[in-house]
């Protein structure tokens, strides 16, 4: 059994026990969170999209809140960053003929 949901811009397919990252939601860690826009409930004999997904809710908890890491926040220290406004080093600009 699965749903497929909207929160912010985004449809997630989640299913009993799935762990998700969205996007801030309002609330305090270790509260409930209602799901009302379902968009399609699957179950292992039918399919619910429509109207009848509508009715549908899903109801999770919130684990944790906080902001999702960038990738530049990943380099790490051993990596060289590259100056955009100097050429690399090796490039020789040929001038003339």
């Amino acid at each position: 059994m699965y749903a497929v949901i909207r929160t912010g811009s985004k449809q997630y397919r989640v299913a009993p026990g799935d762990t998700i990252k969205v996007e801030r939601m309002p609330g305090k860690v270790g509260g409930k969170i209602t799901f009302d826009q379902v968009l399609a409930v699957r179950s292992d004999d039918q399919l619910l999209t429509g109207a009848d997904a509508a009715k549908a809710t899903v109801t999770g908890k919130i684990i944790e809140q906080g902001r999702h890491q960038s990738k530049s926040d990943e380099v790490s220290q051993d990596q060289a960053v590259q100056d955009p406004y100097r050429p690399p080093a090796g490039l020789h600009r040929r001038r003339g003929q």
